[in-house]
């Protein structure tokens, strides 16, 4: 049986650690890597996990899609949301008319905005559940969970292809699941992100660190609250336990710098656009206030122009 070729277009942690675990289920995946090139090429992904260490070396190691040789069944797209990162032009050189586009990526909109430039192609969404973090270049370090939910787009599409790539990602040791519908699971996952990514960033605390004291816990629930209430909103119904576990797990887990503290951190742009403004753009569709979302966004905001002027 041919083996089912995967190209990952953003290779930091989350496309590394996905991009190895579809390798281990029997895939043949590429990688295009920019940071860090010349070592990944030469020894692959070094993924230090706590479900046991493993070593990732892509097939092909590239610093462009259009360098790509052949044509993949799936693109798989871990790159960050950000404004200068254009996706459409990234990822098209690369694609047939039969290649699937899997995106693990955090904000809303992502699908449909893709399913615009390439009509003819079929998209899957994906939300990550995953503590990760690049520690060098080729060294890719995962302290806790690692749950995939992924979904085909528009929800009532064909999901054969996102049930291949399902069986892979739990042949190579995922806990991979379908989603039936892509965007209520991003709103879920929205719900965590709010307030962890952005408090984190700008107080530099770890997650233990925002639970450890009872007014924090009742901020972070109260931020929970209010982008509950938005996705309800829009029309998406979060489960009524969800705060609570998302509270319970996150005391639970290894304490963890969040992505957007980590790329505060190191000079990197972070993805205030893709996740506060996201959700700030639909409380303001609905005339709903978000004064929490909208202080944090505002914070954060300020600290980037500061970092600008430096």
């Amino acid at each position: 049986m041919r083996r089912i070729k995967i190209l990952v277009v953003g290779c930091g942690a989350v496309g590394a650690y996905y991009g190895g675990r579809l390798s281990a289920g029997g895939a043949e995946v590429s990688a295009v890597a920019r940071t860090g090139f010349e070592t990944i090429k030469k020894q692959g992904f070094r993924i230090k996990s706590v479900s046991g260490d493993f070593l990732f070396k892509p097939a092909q190691v590239i610093k462009n899609a259009a360098d790509y040789e052949g044509k993949p069944d799936f693109v798989l797209v871990c790159a960050k949301v950000l404004p200068e990162i254009n996706i459409e032009s990234l990822i098209k050189p690369v694609l047939s008319a039969k290649t699937s586009i899997l995106l693990i990526q955090n904000g809303l909109g992502l699908e449909a905005k893709l399913k615009n430039a390439f009509p003819h192609n079929h998209i899957i969404g994906g939300v990550a559940f995953i503590c990760v973090f690049r520690a060098a270049p080729g060294i890719v370090h995962h302290t806790d969970y690692g749950r995939l939910r992924i979904g085909s787009w528009p929800k009532d599409d064909d999901r054969s292809k996102a049930l291949l790539i399902r069986d892979i990602f739990i042949k190579g040791g995922v806990n991979c699941e379908i989603s039936d519908d892509i965007v209520r699971t991003r709103w879920e996952k929205l719900i965590w992100n709010i307030p962890f990514n952005p408090l984190s960033a700008i107080t530099g605390a770890d997650t233990a660190v925002i639970l450890g004291r009872d007014s924090s816990l009742k901020l972070v629930r109260n931020i929970m609250l209010e982008v509950k209430s938005i996705a309800e909103k829009e029309g998406y119904k979060i489960a009524p336990g969800l705060i609570d576990k998302y509270l319970a797990d996150t005391l639970q887990m290894r304490p963890y710098k969040t992505s957007m503290l980590m790329d505060m951190e190191n000079g990197r742009p972070i993805e205030r656009d893709a996740l506060l403004g996201a959700v700030l753009e639909t409380a303001k569709a609905h005339n709903i206030r978000a004064p929490y979302t909208e202080i944090l966004n505002e914070i954060l905001a300020m600290i980037q122009k500061a970092g600008e002027n430096k």
